[in-house]
């Protein structure tokens, strides 16, 4: 299966290191060029082009709170519709106000430290962590699985 990340800070970094340990296809995005040397071992393609993402099955949006929205809208006119995109913002109001044109499942997980960055991020980040879905009440049950099934 072909995953991407976009933003490799604590908790995108920590998740791509820990999917690098599964059988997935793994495609990154990020915009510090420092980063990207340091990642590009634990995927297929590192880049900061959101185009290396058209492929992929689900696709996980860890950027800043700030940022989550607008990349969204980014994606929709990259990602096929079937593709399943979540973010990882601990609020979900502004994120879940609109549908948009792919399968959009928030969600957020309960893990974190008080660092920051892809130097501070790690596999086990995760371990033992609660992981919280918000899918709009008309999601596809299957999207909801394959999502968990990654987490």
């Amino acid at each position: 299966m072909k995953i991407g990340i976009i933003g490799l800070g604590l908790i995108g970094g920590s998740l791509l290191k820990a999917l690098a340990l599964k059988d997935f296809e793994l495609f990154a995005v990020t915009r510090n060029t420092a980063t990207i040397e340091s990642a590009k071992k634990y995927c297929i393609e590192i880049s900061s082009d959101y185009e290396i993402l058209k492929n992929c099955e689900v696709v996980f949006v860890a950027v800043p709170m700030s940022n989550t929205v607008s990349v969204l809208q980014k994606l929709e006119q990259i990602l096929p519709k079937t593709t399943i995109v979540s973010d990882v913002s601990s609020l979900k109001g502004f994120v879940m106000e609109r549908k948009y044109e792919f399968d959009f499942i928030g969600s957020h997980p309960m893990a974190g430290t008080e660092h920051s960055g892809f130097e501070h991020s790690f596999a086990e980040l995760f371990d033992g962590a609660k992981w919280v879905l918000t899918p709009y009440s008309d999601t596809n049950p299957e999207s909801v699985n394959k999502l968990k099934n990654i987490i």
